[in-house]
């Protein structure tokens, strides 16, 4: 049977209780877009790339504004804390795969990314109950997030610099093109 992403690759050691915390109380489910567009321009800010990353390209407005009206868009705001949003979404062009989600992450901290995932593969009733019965995902993140920063989720995920499954954006290549990365599953 598949499981959540953390289980899977057996990472859930590496969450923070901070974290753990986050998930718990301070995501929020949102449908108001105002919100939602404020917490990306903030994100971008704090050196995010100020958009919702999907697989191979950013989600659209209109993406953002279904994924709301579904239930699947959560913010994490809180005072001197760089803010996050995660999003579901469903994408029909995976057909080869036991799961059509994606679980994307606007954020530039690892704790955006760590309290993110925890509430991804822990919650079932705001996460799970709106997947259509999937429990499982793939995963798609904001570059600004380190992924070098060892004992953490993004240091363990097994990351390629392949095309096929996650993709993020950052900043840091100097024409402004998305970077991309893999998770190996």
């Amino acid at each position: 049977n598949p499981q959540p992403l953390l289980q899977t690759l057996n990472l859930q050691h590496l969450i923070s209780q901070k974290a753990k915390y986050s998930a718990q109380h301070e995501w929020v489910q949102t449908t108001n877009m105002n919100k939602i567009k404020n917490i990306l321009q903030r994100i971008e800010q704090d050196g995010g790339c100020g958009h919702v990353p999907s697989l191979y390209n950013i989600l659209s407005d209109e993406e953002v504004t279904e994924a709301a009206q579904n239930r699947q868009v959560f913010v994490f705001d809180v005072e001197g804390e760089s803010p996050a949003l995660l999003t579901f979404i469903r994408d029909e062009r995976i057909t080869s795969l036991r799961s059509p989600w994606v679980c994307c992450i606007a954020g530039s901290t690892i704790h955006a990314l760590e309290s993110a995932l925890w509430m991804a593969c822990t919650d079932e009733s705001r996460i799970f109950s709106t997947l259509d019965g999937h429990v499982a995902f793939w995963l798609a993140f904001d570059g600004a997030i380190p992924v070098n920063i060892d004992q953490t989720v993004p240091a363990a995920l097994p990351l390629t610099t392949d095309s096929c499954l996650l993709f993020s954006a950052g900043h840091d290549l100097e024409d402004n093109r998305f970077k991309e990365q893999t998770i190996e599953g």
